[in-house]
């Protein structure tokens, strides 16, 4: 006993050491270590190991020697302790020393295992990334969706103290719209405006608790509005006192006055024009000391810190989302790209030589991230300087919104609140008409000007450059900085990092909160300026990739994005990937594949991807590195996991259970041709490749053989069905789910009449003349969905299906039902999700290119006649939904027969179908 006893006393005298060891290291990162426990041998209680305190919470870490589970035992121990009020431990870390660890050779080097509680997924990293996911641990605490509906509550309350009168003065002081045009239709957007404006309040107020602390030693000595020597009184008053006076207006107003002395123009002189805004009466008095009310208990909440807060209560706010494609990034996302985009290599020694821009910034969360991934980069020592250089002279930001923009300028000031700034570089770029006529040099001409935001920069052609190309030049003239009139001027292809979440919507959808006319001016203008791209004029997020490629450095520079998922594999998108692969070496492709979080953004259901491309040195694009594709299939939403990920990837290290990493050649990528995004499984994208390359058997493409729509794909709108028929007696095939649609062949399911009008007259005898037998569904969800094409016994019009006309008529029925065939195998339907673009992953939608894009057997007639009697057998025959595949005797005789008569060995249709039911997008 008593060796044993010696022995563990050794144990915990050595662990203790690494302790001591691990704590230097962590202050050397700049974090405040409180102390260290040494093993007392005999003490009753055993002490925390190591003692931090970051962002006013205490964090206790807990270690030990390659014993995770020992690790998370402490830890969540420690946790237990503070809920008891046994101990002030805030938040608790696991740590895992890896075997054999020697404190002699325990360095900057040394790679160790821990995990941030509550999770407890273990990462691997150095001591300067464990810091960094210390440092990140404080906005991760409490719910910010929670406090963002307390402060939006607290908005929508102070709206209703107020007149209509005071909330059209306070929109007009900020400059905000009273009335917004929806589909040619006029609506009153008074009170919504009216809570954008408090909003602008509200985050003064926020900022200014943030201050509190500080404000007493940032007394100026010039009077940064004057430019004279400052005479008034000082420190300005808190928050808290403010809000108790019987006047807090204009408290509020003195005290934002005297900081304005200091600076911080971009936050507070505009929540000044707010506050004097609109009649003073007790409405006004009441809504304002309620929403400041509500920012100081804001403050204090554990999520005070979360870069998103502002972010959720602002796009709460801002109903024009679903016009502007204006979703904004996690803070989870943002980390993660952020953290793969810029490397310790990429900075400059002097760091205002250093440029990163955000062209469609919203509140600055991108933005954020990008600050704070530089600033743990450089040395801890630096930290306070650095954030003054950064938001004085590396960060830029531009936005069609001014309430973001405000907020972006909120949320960077938060990053340090006890450090002033003069030229914060946020920039209104705006969206709209300006009825110029009359002005000089009109001549008195009707002038009508439309200006579409950042893609302004757009205009212009510069001089040929060395490579022959003609390049477009970057000008900024209509930027304007926040609250000055100021106009700014940049050259293009200035920045070290463009980061950004594009705008994106359909384009039905888009610029609708306009009237028709001024709508039509803002698309010509967009046509204007990307007339000659790759972009294409309906879709925002490959307008921005251009806009992105011209703004980057041409040496090194790095484009770094959120855009839709769709975009890895749309036709249509095809000249906007070769664009991106011409002039960057696409780094990393990463998509979220787990069902519980398939977005990047918050308040988006679209399913989306981080994009990181660098500028590089090898001028031939097919001779690049490879392209990493990563799948993940857990997308957590805490900074941390983000940090440890992009830790993980560029190390090699990323754990299976997290996500998979393939690589994709870069003459593929050259081509316009990415992995499948919608996909995880290698195994089901190695065999889509193999089929379009001919590997696996003789391939075409399905629109070489068969003409793909359009008639008959919306005959919706020239159609309605009826049960009973009209004098003409046309049928069609109404349906497309799986309620009315489970087998191979169909029948038409109802009559359809035009619709009354010489239109719609002309378009249904037209679309009647080009109705099929053969149809591929225009939707799909995947995890319901069992049936993608289906042939009819007569020729008929498809709602929702899109007909296929198959060109080889001397072939009769045969190539039909051999084609229907295998577009419903296995086989078939992996190659249909690996061309379509999936909105949402579980949700794809086939294009008429990419429907006509699917590769398909060239058979032979014998090996088509084969097929077809295979059809002829199971035509009635009802298959299950795709995530019971492996288990389906309908698709597995289907498979069996397509593989054996195109020579597909049947153990490897078996693997991939079972690949195919265990796809996340197919099992939710």
């Amino acid at each position: 006993m008593e060796g044993a006893t010696a022995g563990s006393s050794q144990q915990a005298d050595y662990e203790s050491a690494l302790n001591v060891r691990l704590a230097s290291l962590l202050r050397q990162e700049g974090l405040q270590v409180i102390r260290t426990e040494q093993h007392q041998p005999g003490s009753a209680r055993r002490r925390l190991d190591i003692e931090l305190k970051v962002g006013g919470i205490i964090v206790a870490i807990e270690a030990e020697i390659d014993n995770r589970r020992g690790a998370l035992r402490d830890a969540n121990k420690r946790l237990q302790e503070h809920a008891q009020d046994e101990a002030v431990v805030h938040e608790a870390v696991a740590v895992s020393y890896p075997e054999g660890l020697r404190v002699d050779v325990f360095d900057e080097e040394t790679v160790l295992e821990w995990a941030v509680l509550p999770s407890e997924q273990f990462h691997s990293g150095r001591p300067s990334d464990l810091a960094s996911a210390v440092r990140l641990m404080p906005e991760q605490r409490g719910d910010p969706e929670a406090v963002a509906r307390i402060l939006d509550d607290a908005l929508t309350q102070a709206c209703e103290e107020l007149s209509t009168n005071q909330m059209q003065e306070l929109a007009e002081s900020l400059d905000l719209p009273v009335s917004q045009t929806v589909k040619g239709k006029s609506k009153d957007t008074t009170a919504p405006t009216a809570k954008r404006g408090l909003l602008t309040v509200m985050a003064a107020a926020m900022f200014h608790s943030r201050l509190d602390d500080h404000l007493r030693a940032m007394r100026p000595l010039v009077d940064a509005r004057s430019g004279q020597p400052y005479q008034g009184g000082w420190p300005p008053g808190k928050l808290a006192v403010c809000i108790s006076q019987d006047e807090p207006v204009g408290a509020l107003h003195d005290a934002w006055q005297k900081i304005l002395a200091v600076d911080y123009r971009p936050i507070f002189e505009a929540a000044c024009r707010a506050l004097m805004a609109p009649s003073r009466n007790e409405g006004w008095t009441s809504a304002v000391r309620r929403v400041a009310t509500a920012a100081l208990s804001a403050a204090a909440a554990p999520s005070a810190g979360s870069h998103d807060l502002i972010g959720r209560i602002f796009h709460r706010l801002l109903d024009s989302a679903r016009y502007d494609g204006s979703f904004y990034t996690s803070t989870a996302a943002a980390v993660l790209l952020a953290g793969l985009a810029i490397r310790d290599r990429d900075l400059p020694e002097d760091l205002s030589n250093f440029r990163v821009i955000d062209p469609a910034c919203g509140t600055g969360t991108l933005l954020m991230a990008a600050a704070e991934r530089i600033r743990e980069l450089r040395s801890p020592a630096n930290r306070e300087s650095d954030a003054q250089t950064l938001i004085q002279d590396v960060i830029w930001g531009l936005d069609v919104n001014l309430t973001a923009c405000h907020m972006a300028a909120t949320t960077l000031g938060l990053m340090s609140p006890s450090t002033t700034f003069k030229n914060m570089n946020i920039h209104l770029m705006p969206l709209e008409t300006i009825d110029r006529t009359g002005t000089a040099g009109s001549g008195g001409a009707q002038s009508i000007e439309a200006r579409v935001g950042s893609l302004e920069l757009l205009a212009g052609l510069g001089a040929e450059g060395d490579d022959g190309q003609r390049r477009l030049a970057v000008g900024w003239s209509a930027g304007r900085q926040v609250d000055t009139e100021t106009e700014i001027e940049a050259d293009p292809n200035s920045n070290d990092l463009v980061i950004m979440n594009p705008p994106y919507t359909r384009d039905s959808l888009r610029h609708d909160q306009f009237g028709r006319a001024e709508k039509r001016l803002l698309k010509k203008r967009e046509k204007q300026l990307l007339f000659g791209t790759a972009a294409r004029g309906e879709s925002g997020s490959t307008a921005f990739c251009v806009l992105a490629e011209h703004l980057a450095k041409l040496d090194t520079g790095t484009v770094a994005s959120v855009l839709p998922l769709s975009a890895a594999g749309d036709p249509s998108g095809k000249e906007v990937r070769k664009l991106l692969a011409e002039w960057f070496h696409i780094e990393w492709v990463i998509a979220s594949h787990d069902p519980d979080r398939h977005c990047f953004s918050e308040n988006t259901s679209i399913s989306e991807m981080l994009v990181v491309a660098r500028r590089h040195a090898e001028s031939d694009p097919s001779q690049r590195p490879a392209t990493k594709f990563v799948c993940l299939r857990q997308n957590s939403p805490l900074s941390t996991d983000a940090l440890a990920l992009s830790v993980a990837l560029q190390d090699g290290s990323l754990d299976e259970s997290i996500g998979s990493v393939s690589e994709w050649p870069a003459a593929q990528m050259a081509d316009g041709k990415w992995r499948p995004l919608g996909l995880q499984s290698n195994v089901l994208v190695e065999a889509t490749e193999a089929i379009s390359r001919s590997k696996t058997f003789p391939s075409i493409l399905l629109s070489s053989i068969a003409s793909v729509g359009p008639a008959g794909r919306r005959i919706r709108d020239v159609f309605t069905k009826h049960e009973v028929s009209d004098s003409l007696g046309w049928r069609a095939l109404w349906h497309n789910d799986t309620k009315h649609i489970r087998s191979l062949e169909a029948k038409s399911d109802v009559y359809i009449h035009a619709k009354p009008g010489e239109r719609e007259d002309r378009l249904a005898k037209s679309y009647w003349a080009q109705r099929s037998r053969l149809f591929y569904c225009e939707k799909a969800r995947l995890n319901t969905s069992r049936i993608f094409a289906v042939r009819t016994p007569d020729r008929t019009l498809g709602s929702h299906w899109i007909p296929v006309q198959i060109n080889r008529s001397e072939e009769g029925d045969s190539l039909e039902k051999a084609i229907c065939l295998f577009l419903n195998s296995t086989l078939g339907v992996v190659c249909a999700v690996a061309v379509a673009a999936p909105n949402i992953l579980s949700r794809v939608n086939f294009s008429l290119d990419a429907t006509g894009s699917i590769p398909v057997p060239d058979l032979t007639d014998e090996q088509a006649a084969k097929l077809a009697d295979v059809f002829d057998v199971y035509a009635s025959e009802e298959l299950l939904p795709l995530a019971e595949a492996a288990e389906d005797s309908v698709r597995e005789a289907l498979d069996n027969a397509v593989g054996r008569i195109l020579g597909v060995p049947v153990e490897e249709m078996s693997r991939i179908r079972f690949e195919l039911s265990r796809e996340p997008s197919v099992q939710k």
